[in-house]
């Protein structure tokens, strides 16, 4: 027995009007087995296509793709419906970290949580935080972008070179995925016409999920979507508390080594681009803006869950945070914020630092100096190093060159990133 029947037929050549649907659809006999076993949603590909009515009554075909988009860009946005990022600091707001230009290694750039990878290759990049202007159809705007330059160009390549700009994921903000699909969404605008690539990596890099991304280099911005990401469950993770157990990033320049011709597909090995992968360093006149980058849970991309300034800092300083005000580099010379503290003998000093969130793990302490600027010094105290920190307070600190009962002050940073 087929799934719908009906008596009415269209005869041969007639035109399809609305009357004639509506005296077609009261007609149709839906089969029981119809509904309970063959869900329409779940059958649907993005290019396959539903017909409706429009207010007009005239008929129409849409893509089911289309359709989804439609329905996405004119729904409550992600912030205020509960949708959760994995992805930090997506729009680049945050940016409390030194400054990075011409970045010549592995580390972290001044825009919190996005770390910079590389393995040789003479090309250079600067990450800086962006000016706003990120829209596109569905999308909220953007107060500033993640902006990538060329100070230093290569066109040379070796087999083992690459540089990226990542994310190193905390497992907590990725175990919601495990038992189904992410999806992965950003706005990018750049001069450059050619082929990046994100990539996924599982702990220790053992497994990894490439994906190339043909840019438009017309200078305008565009949103990149990677969906239905499923098969996170199945590779290496870790559920230890702080542990991390995904790393998302976007390849920049890529040897052969690092190369892969499976995409869309977890694999075994490191790679981290496409055997397409082009050269954004290939000139000094490149550059590539991103924005509004979403790592959610499911099989579709969601709107760019915009949180609140605040917001944003809260969570990053889990992973660092520092004494200097928001807006002043750190190393600067300037006695604002500064952390005081008692001697309580020659070679201790009384702390008492509370941080403004319980951070991964206990952190890597950075004493700078008020007048000088300078790392390792903190006024007149010398060689000052971090005791007893956890991952919530710093209590003391050993040092030599004071007097007990005397105070003193100076900066301080706290890193417990990856």
């Amino acid at each position: 027995m087929s799934d719908c029947s009906t008596s009415q037929n269209f005869s041969t050549g007639q035109t399809v009007t609305a009357a004639i649907m509506n005296a077609i659809v009261p007609s149709i006999i839906i089969q029981r087995g119809f509904i309970g076993g063959k869900p329409v949603v779940g059958t649907l590909a993005n290019g396959d296509s539903l017909f409706g009515l429009s207010a007009g009554n005239a008929l129409q075909q849409i893509l089911f793709s289309s359709l989804q988009s439609q329905i996405l860009s004119n729904s409550v946005g992600a912030s205020q419906a509960g949708v959760a990022n994995a992805i930090m600091n997506g729009d680049g707001l945050v940016s409390q970290r030194p400054a990075s230009a011409s970045i010549a290694a592995t580390g972290y750039t001044a825009l919190d949580k996005w770390k910079w990878g590389m393995v040789g290759s003479a090309g250079r990049a600067t990450v800086a935080q962006g000016p706003n202007g990120a829209l596109v159809a569905g999308s909220p705007y953007s107060l500033s972008c993640i902006n990538i330059t060329v100070p230093s160009a290569t066109s040379t390549i070796a087999a083992g070179d690459f540089q990226y700009i990542a994310q190193i994921i905390e497992n907590n903000l990725i175990l919601p995925t495990l038992g189904g699909a992410f999806s992965f969404s950003f706005l990018y605008n750049t001069n450059f016409s050619g082929v990046i690539s994100v990539f996924f990596l599982d702990v220790g890099n053992a497994h990894s999920y490439v994906v190339p991304v043909t840019l438009t280099g017309d200078s305008a911005w565009h949103q990149a979507t990677i969906q239905n990401v499923t098969g996170l469950s199945s590779q290496t993770v870790s559920t230890t508390y702080g542990a991390s157990s995904l790393t998302a990033g976007f390849a920049l320049l890529s040897g052969t080594t690092f190369q892969t011709g499976t995409t869309g597909a977890w694999q075994a090995g490191s790679f981290l681009a496409a055997n397409t992968q082009g050269n954004l360093l290939a000139s000094t006149s490149n550059f590539l803006k991103i924005a509004q980058v979403m790592l959610n849970p499911g099989a579709t991309s969601v709107p760019f869950y915009a949180e609140p300034y605040v917001t944003q800092l809260l969570k990053c300083q889990r992973y660092f945070w520092k004494t200097y005000q928001q807006g002043t580099a750190v190393g600067a010379v300037t006695n604002v914020g500064v952390m005081e503290a008692q001697a309580n003998s020659t070679t201790s000093l009384v702390m008492d630092c509370i941080y403004p969130n319980t951070m991964r793990a206990a952190p890597t302490v950075t004493f700078y100096n008020a007048t000088s600027g300078l790392s390792g010094t903190w006024g007149s105290v010398t060689a000052p190093a971090a005791s007893n920190q956890s991952d919530r307070m710093m209590p003391s600190a050993t040092c030599t060159g004071v007097v007990s009962g005397t105070w003193y002050n100076g900066h301080l940073i706290m890193d417990a990133d990856y």
